[in-house]
């Protein structure tokens, strides 16, 4: 029997991948007795055409898994928020599930700018680390990322849409000033993504159909943001990794996130993928970590893999905003960086292993 490799499952002569890329995951990991997993995803959907509102649903868990392989379901989320997308991105609607009193509060803000902090002031305390939590942390980036779909249908925002939209460099590996992408944007062809039809998404739930929380087919034109975040106790893991952790690592953290979009010729397609790994000592202090590059938009992209070991040495709790504050610049990445951030939230997972 022949077996594919990871990139041939996914991609081919008509899909081709940057260097220093690896291509679609093909597949979830198995879970592990005695583990969590915490998966979430971020639908973007455009029910009334690229002219309408943007629509996101967001849905997710946090999966116990025991030691005799059973599983139970430690908290979930769901999310939804209407925004004016071709105007000064404002959310006229958002309902959540659960639904904090201060929530309500966000209706009429940017999706954008300053989203994060006041949907962390709205949350509290009591939902530091929550699903709901990361839901919400994703919107101002879903928002963003929904472009590709608009893109990739041929259609493309400017000025006249009634927001201002100043082309920046320097801010991401992709996106430094002598890179290819900002040298095609200079040249005039920057609409449309580099590279006509993206490698095909692998199949990361039918596996384990407990793996994942409930999923509906993505709607074609639509895109969505799915993110994995396992987290094993050294002790529950197998002998191989085990050997290759670092002395005093108690946790391991294996990560996932996906941008893909239905294109409508054919497939769901990804975007974006990346992938994080990372070793943990019992209070929270990071003792290794590294990235995989899946796929991304411009051949200067992985340039950015290297940035994910700055996290040693930090305390996993503090990397929702250290991340945030210092990782900028063209040795970084914008989405390999929201990876790096949900590892912030291992504290919470942790003390649901512990409990």
């Amino acid at each position: 029997m022949t077996v594919q490799t990871r990139q041939e499952a996914t991609a081919g002569p008509d899909r081709p991948l940057w260097p220093g890329t690896e291509g679609p995951t093909s597949r979830s990991p198995a879970r592990v007795p005695g583990s969590v997993r915490r998966t979430t995803s971020i639908d973007m959907l455009r029910p009334d055409g690229p002219d309408g509102a943007l629509h996101l649903v967001g849905r997710g868990h946090d999966l116990l898994t025991g030691p005799d392989g059973g599983a139970r379901v430690l908290d979930a989320a769901g999310l939804f928020v209407a925004l004016d997308y071709t105007g000064a991105r404002l959310i006229h609607e958002l309902r959540t599930d659960p639904a904090p009193p201060g929530l309500a509060d966000l209706v009429g803000r940017s999706a954008l700018s300053k989203f994060r902090p006041a949907a962390r002031a709205a949350l509290g305390d009591g939902h530091l680390g929550s699903v709901l939590a990361q839901l919400l942390d994703d919107v101002p980036v879903a928002t963003i990322v929904s472009a590709a779909a608009l893109a990739r249908l041929g259609v493309h925002r400017d000025a006249s849409s009634g927001v201002q939209r100043t082309a920046r460099t320097d801010i991401c590996a992709g996106w430094q000033a002598d890179g290819a992408l900002a040298r095609r944007r200079a040249a005039g062809a920057e609409k449309g993504p580099m590279r006509d039809r993206g490698p095909l998404a692998g199949d990361l739930v039918s596996a384990d159909g407990l793996g994942w929380h409930p999923m509906p087919p993505l709607e074609p034109a639509a895109m969505r943001r799915v993110r994995r975040l396992d987290l094993v106790p050294v002790a529950a893991a197998s002998p191989a990794a085990r050997a290759a952790v670092p002395a005093g690592a108690a946790f391991l953290a294996d990560g996932l996130v996906r941008d893909s979009f239905h294109d409508p010729r054919d497939a769901e397609v990804v975007v974006h993928e990346f992938t994080v790994r990372a070793a943990v000592a019992a209070d929270g202090t990071v003792l290794d970590a590294s990235a995989g590059i899946g796929v991304v938009p411009g051949p200067q992209c992985p340039q950015a893999r290297p940035s994910a070991a700055r996290i040693v040495g930090r305390r996993a709790g503090e990397l929702r905003d250290g991340v945030a504050r210092e990782f900028v610049g063209i040795t970084t990445c914008t989405h390999l960086n929201d990876t790096l951030r949900t590892l912030g939230d291992l504290p919470r997972l942790v003390a649901a292993l512990t409990a």
